[in-house]
Order: structure tokens, then C-alpha cells, then sequence
């Protein structure tokens, strides 16, 4: 009988490993697929019509999202019911939880496939300002089942740790120490408790960036589960991590902003705004920051100070973009022009349409869609809630169907007036 060799013993074992890794990532990856591959069979059934004039709205979850609700399904039941002698599909390849180059490496097979006349972008909220060649780390870590094992270990992690005497575990519970006189005094504490572990980190020997990449990636796992649990409702636990975050680093800016959206979904809007003037204090220039601020003050009626805080935005974001969106951005306009199609480049809701003209070289051949004084105005008439279901993007979010009935007739007539 064939005895196994150690070194086959441990190349089985890896091949297990690698089996069942990759399993669990295409089961992850499936449940996404099936809305994509819904859309997608609607899409085709709606290039397959013969209609006389097709549009293709491309961007993220914003465009994606809301089904018979979403703003491209509105806006070709707006047109066709205009009567205006010209048939209208509006095909929705929104990709959720997308971004630029996502959009621009699906561009021409979607330009092949359903040969619009018009292309109307929204896109960029999900761009960040990661260079391209990432190494094999950063590829690891983008796997959906990393990410599922992260979360799992850091559960794990924080319910087995026993701090010793002399270091006390950091745990409080913000909407207890939100409404206490000494919450500076406690975060102080906090930090005095970590000045002693890297103390000890030091005798042991560690190297700071090793540190440095520990501490990252643990403040990455706690934002991670609290927007897991504000997204899902349960807003006392996505305080109580952020709380743990902050006692870890007062300087935390994101986590504060953060924890705001946690007061905001409360309409606790005194805690949400003493909250941002913290995460603003620690990043200066943290446009969503001061996009909410406005919010909250808008929520207040307090209307001039809104505007200066969205003046404030707009600034920070005229001066701060992401080169991977200007880049997408430019290449999404020559490949569409090239071919003779027309094409509208829109802002989101609450945004300056000027900072996504400022992103091209050459403006000629596009029409930019503003919807920045049509939700402003409408948000202060009847609420944040009547047009938004979140607060993802800072100063907007996924639009209602009402939000996307607005944007879907304010694209209309820019098309009936311009285009027909």
C-alpha cells in the first residue's frame, strides 16, 4: 500500500484550503450575480423592441437600485408618456457597489450590445485614491470571503481577549458617554491606556510599521461592523463600536463622522453636529463632513448656516477628485463621442455640477444634468426623508422613488428640450 508523503500531506491539505476558499467566494459573489443577471435579462429584452430611440444610463448602486423605481425605469415612462412620436427604452446597466473603472472596462461591450443614441452618466461616488497596481495583499484583501473571515475574527478577537491588571479593557457605550460632562476626560483615559500598550508593543520589540498596518487594519474592521450594523438597524451596537474606535485613536476623524450618520438615523441632530465639529477638528478637510454638517443644519432650519457649510463642500471638492475618476471620466466621453452617440454627464443630488465639469479636458460634446438647487430646495420644503433613504454619500444618498421621479423628469426635459 501507497504510504502518503508528508510534503503530499501538506499539498493536500493546501489544495483543501484553496477549495474551500474558493467555494465560499463564488457563493459569496452568486447572491450579488443574481440581481445583475435580472437586470440584465430585462435589458436585453428592452434592446430586443425595436423602439426608436435607446438610452444607456451607466453608474454605481445609485443608478442600479429601485427596480421600477430607479431613476432610468421613471425617466423612460416619463418620456413615452409625453407622446412625442418617438418611442423610448431606457436600458439600466447600474452596477452596484461599482465604481469608474468598473464602468469603463464594461463600456464598449455595452455600447455594442444596445447601440444607444444616448449615454447619461452618474458615476464616481465610489472612486478611491488607491494607484492601480495594488500588490498581492491588496488583491487578497479585496476577496469577499477575506472580508467575512476579517469580521469573524475580530468577534472572536474581542469576546476572547483578557486584558490584564494593568491594562483595562476600553469599552463604553457612546450614547452613555455622549451625554456625559467628562467625555473628553474618558477619551483621555483611553489614550493614556494605549500610550501604556505601545509601551509594551516597544519592549517587545515591534517595528512601527508593523504597528502602523495592525492599527489600520483594526480600525478598518471597526467601521466595517459598525456600517454592518447601522445599515441593518441596530445603531446602539454600530455606537458602542465606534466607540471603540475612538478610545483607541481620539484623532479619528472618519470614526466620528461616522458616528454622526448613527445620531443623524436618530435625529439626535445637537449630538449629530457636536459629533462632526469633532470629526472635522481631526480632518480638516473632510468634505462628506461638512456635507452632513449642512444637512443637520438644514434639519434645524437653520438655512444660512447651511449654506455655508455647503458652500464649504463645494470648495473642498473643487480642489479634491480622484485622478481615476478624472481619468474614467475622459475616456468614458472620447469612446461614446467617438461613435457619434450623444451623452449627458450628471451630478448628484445636493452636488455642484461645476465640480464634475472642472474633471474634463474638453467639455464640448456633453450635457452636464444639475440637480444640486432642485433637491436643495426640495429637501428644505419637505425633508431629507422624502427623497433619500440614506446618508452614504455625506451630503445625499440612494435617492426614494420620489428622489428618482425627480431626477428622472429633470432629465426628461433637458432631453426633450436639447436632444429631440
Amino acid at each position: 500500500m501507497h504510504k502518503t508523503s508528508t510534503k503530499q500531506k501538506i499539498l493536500l491539505i493546501m489544495f483543501g484550503l484553496f477549495l474551500c476558499f474558493s467555494l465560499l467566494e463564488i457563493g459569496l459573489r452568486t447572491g450579488g450575480l443574481i440581481l445583475s443577471s435580472l437586470q440584465k435579462h430585462r435589458n436585453k429584452i428592452s434592446a430586443a423592441k425595436n423602439q426608436d430611440y435607446r438610452i444607456l444610463c451607466l453608474g454605481e448602486s445609485t443608478t442600479a437600485m429601485g427596480s421600477n423605481n430607479s431613476y432610468p425605469y421613471q425617466l423612460e415612462r416619463f418620456l413615452n408618456e409625453k407622446n412625442l412620436g418617438t418611442r423610448f427604452t431606457v436600458i439600466n446597466e447600474g452596477i452596484i457597489a461599482g465604481n469608474t473603472t468598473m464602468i469603463i472596462a464594461s463600456l464598449e461591450d455595452n455600447l455594442n450590445k444596445y447601440n444607444p443614441d444616448l449615454v447619461i452618466t452618474m458615476m464616481g461616488i465610489n472612486d478611491t485614491g488607491e494607484i492601480i497596481d495594488h500588490n498581492i495583499l491588496d488583491l487578497f484583501k479585496s476577496f469577499r470571503a477575506y472580508k467575512l473571515f476579517a469580521l469573524i475574527f475580530l468577534h472572536i478577537s474581542e469576546n476572547l481577549q483578557n486584558p490584564s491588571a494593568e491594562l483595562p479593557k476600553i469599552s463604553e457605550n457612546i450614547s452613555e458617554l455622549s451625554g456625559r460632562d467628562n467625555y473628553q476626560q474618558k477619551l483621555n483615559n483611553a489614550s493614556n491606556i494605549i500610550t501604556m500598550q505601545v509601551k509594551q508593543e516597544e519592549a517587545e520589540n515591534l517595528k512601527d510599521n508593523e504597528k502602523r498596518t495592525k492599527n489600520l487594519d483594526r480600525n478598518e474592521a471597526y467601521l466595517t461592523l459598525s456600517h454592518h450594523y447601522r445599515k441593518t438597524g441596530d445603531l446602539l451596537k454600530a455606537e458602542e463600536i465606534l466607540s471603540q474606535a475612538i478610545s483607541e485613536n481620539k484623532n479619528n476623524g472618519l470614526a466620528y463622522s461616522e458616528l454622526a450618520k448613527c445620531f443623524w438615523d436618530k435625529k439626535e441632530y445637537a449630538k449629530a453636529e457636536q459629533t462632526l465639529k469633532l470629526a472635522i477638528k481631526y480632518s480638516i478637510n473632510d468634505a462628506n463632513s461638512y456635507g452632513l454638517l449642512a444637512l443637520v443644519h438644514m434639519a434645524k432650519n437653520q438655512s444660512n448656516s447651511a449654506r455655508i457649510y455647503f458652500k464649504k463642500t463645494q470648495k473642498l471638492r473643487s480642489k479634491n477628485y480622484f485622478a481615476t475618476t478624472k481619468l474614467n471620466y475622459n475616456k468614458l466621453k472620447d469612446s461614446v463621442t467617438d461613435k457619434n452617440i450623444k451623452l449627458i454627464c450628471m451630478q448628484y443630488p445636493m452636488r455642484d455640477v461645476n465640480n464634475l465639469r472642472r474633471l474634463f479636458y474638453n467639455q464640448n460634446g456633453a450635457i452636464f444634468v444639475d440637480n444640486e438647487e432642485l433637491f436643495k430646495d426640495a429637501v428644505a420644503k419637505d425633508g431629507y426623508d422624502e427623497y433619500f433613504v440614506d446618508i452614504f454619500g455625506g451630503d445625499f444618498g440612494h435617492c426614494t422613488a420620489k428622489g428618482n421621479k425627480l431626477i428622472a423628469e429633470n432629465l426628461g426635459e433637458i432631453i426633450i428640450n436639447n436632444l429631440l
